[in-house]
């Protein structure tokens, strides 16, 4: 109440202006509206004119002014509405309705934080003053739906009162409250989509008036590494399979992918299983064992290495079975040493110390066929043209490959190379035993050369002695290539190595009475078969 000594003669205007200069009223003079007896009047008027007859009876000054309303619906929109203080809050939801068409009872405001759910509630009440924002979203009912159990209770559907401002936390607050279900172990999905980000509201995921969402809760994953006893857990959901968690394990503790193995209840769990197909419905939490592999070194008395993955928990029994499969050797004949120690079948590798990029030492027992060590040689051999060269060996394609003599082996097993078609695009004529054919001859070497003359061919920068000139040294002798062909041990026997080879004629020269031939070229010399026997 303000009571002014004024001059009868002034107009309500000024009025207004001596109001608002005297600070009795902050709203300017153009936000005042000036009522009498419950009617208003217009600024022009004297106050004489207005209040004669009934001087004591108050002018009402009634603020009147604009504020800004934000739809944030379907169509975002926004728009001014002047308002007066004895509007309420359903005269605003009215202006809205005339402009977007949202029915009142489906508008939901909000002034900054407060949410304006009383219609009655007068702007003179509410503390909105001139130029404020305020928010209107759409109020709808939003399916909930969910196929599996949550806490051993079914949801066939659920509908819950929201609105298009709503935060996706808020709407899992609610949820929480109605099924109790932590919030954080929620994940709703619109359309196939996971609502990740909660602090988004329902109108940025363009989420409207009959959307459903699907909800389903996180399952609890209890990972324990075995040989640790370290157990982390991972919230996953159903659809998840074991491959998203070896994901999320390799960017927590950097394990690579492909050196992990899961094993759930005794049975090893592919990484395509999805985990709502080996969890119960009813169960929201997993146990999983989780197996970290190794790559050790296989190194065989040859010098070649071959690498094997291997469990670190695993005994040094399955690493042979590992073994025994890699190179068809029976088990029972395997010795593995490793620094310099043979190791048992029941100790395990962690137990001995072996890590990551180890090496493990592979040697034989005892003494095995000559079949059992060429398989453990892990060379490509061609079964098809291994042979015997007994004493009395006759070859079935006379004496002579090409134009020179053909010694056999005798005394000797061969165990051929895959070399059909390897040479002059696919032509095997010089393997034949007529005029096209090229002569054999033979190298004695050391065992540690065996792998690569194997796979590589001869490599004239490995030589070390050229008495006769450099080339590579052969002879259609094979006592004399013995004669360089190292004896190693095999379990508690020892054998001889020696290549049986092609050489092309004219690509060589005889030496020595012709117990040697000397190749200038290397790729004029060509290894097709291995020869072994045991030696006294």
């Amino acid at each position: 109440i303000a009571c002014r000594a004024l001059n009868p003669d002034r107009t309500l205007e000024q009025l207004a202006n001596i109001l608002h200069q005297t600070k009795a009223i902050s709203f300017c003079p153009n936000e005042q509206e000036i009522s009498f007896c419950g009617r208003k009047v217009e600024k022009t008027n004297t106050i004489r004119t207005i209040l004669f007859g009934s001087p004591e009876k108050p002018l009402v000054i009634n603020p009147r002014y604009n504020v800004q309303v934000h739809v944030d619906c379907e169509v975002e929109e926004v728009f001014e509405v002047t308002i007066s203080w004895r509007d309420t809050v359903q005269a605003i939801k009215t202006h809205v309705f005339k402009r977007t068409g949202i029915l009142r009872e489906n508008q939901l405001l909000h002034f900054g934080m407060i949410e304006l759910t009383d219609s009655r509630l007068k702007i003179e009440h509410s503390g909105i003053m001139p130029r404020d924002v305020l928010k209107v979203s759409r109020i709808f009912r939003l399916n909930i739906s969910n196929e599996r159990r949550i806490n051993g209770t079914k949801i066939s559907s659920l509908r819950l009162k929201v609105w298009s401002s709503l935060l996706v936390i808020d709407v899992k607050a609610l949820l929480e409250s109605d099924l109790d279900i932590p919030v954080g172990r929620q994940v709703l999905r619109h359309q196939k989509l996971i609502l990740e980000q909660e602090t988004r509201t329902l109108q940025q995921y363009h989420i409207s008036e009959g959307d459903e969402l699907t909800l389903t809760e996180e399952i609890q994953v209890s990972v324990s590494q075995i040989g640790r006893g370290s157990t982390q857990v991972y919230a996953m959901v159903p659809e998840h399979s074991m491959g998203d968690l070896s994901t999320k394990i390799h960017l927590q503790n950097r394990i690579p992918v492909e050196k992990q193995f899961f094993w759930f209840q005794g049975e090893k769990v592919e990484f395509s299983t999805k985990f709502q197909d080996i969890c119960e419905r009813a169960s929201n939490s997993l146990d999983i064992e989780l197996e970290v592999m190794v790559e050790l070194k296989l190194k065989f008395v040859t010098g070649k290495i071959r690498n094997l993955v291997v469990p670190l928990s695993g005994t040094v029994q399955t690493l042979k079975e590992q073994v025994e499969s890699l190179t068809l050797i029976r088990k029972e004949l395997l010795l593995l040493t490793f620094k310099g120690r043979n190791l048992d079948d029941t100790e395990t590798l962690k137990g001995r110390s072996i890590k990551e990029g180890s090496t493990i030492m592979l040697n034989l027992t005892q003494i095995p066929t000559l079949d059992d060590l060429i398989k453990f040689q892990s060379l490509d051999i061609d079964q098809r043209y291994g042979c015997e060269y007994h004493e009395d060996y006759i070859s079935d394609f006379g004496d002579k490959r090409g134009e020179w003599k053909y010694y056999p082996p005798i005394g000797w097993r061969r165990y051929a190379l895959q070399v059909k078609g390897k040479f002059d695009d696919g032509d095997d004529s010089w393997l034949g035993t007529g005029d096209k054919g090229w002569p054999v001859s033979y190298h004695g070497t050391k065992i540690e050369n065996m792998d690569s003359i194997a796979q590589k061919g001869f490599l004239l920068e490995k030589g070390v002695r050229f008495v006769y000139g450099k080339g590579i040294y052969s002879s259609p002798y094979v006592k004399e290539a013995e004669c360089y062909a190292q004896v190693f041990k095999v379990g508690t026997g020892k054998v001889k190595m020696i290549f049986m080879c092609r050489t092309k004629p004219r690509g060589f020269r005889v030496e020595n009475k012709g117990c040697y031939w000397v190749t200038k070229n290397e790729l004029d010399i060509r290894p097709y078969g291995i020869l072994l026997k045991w030696v006294r």
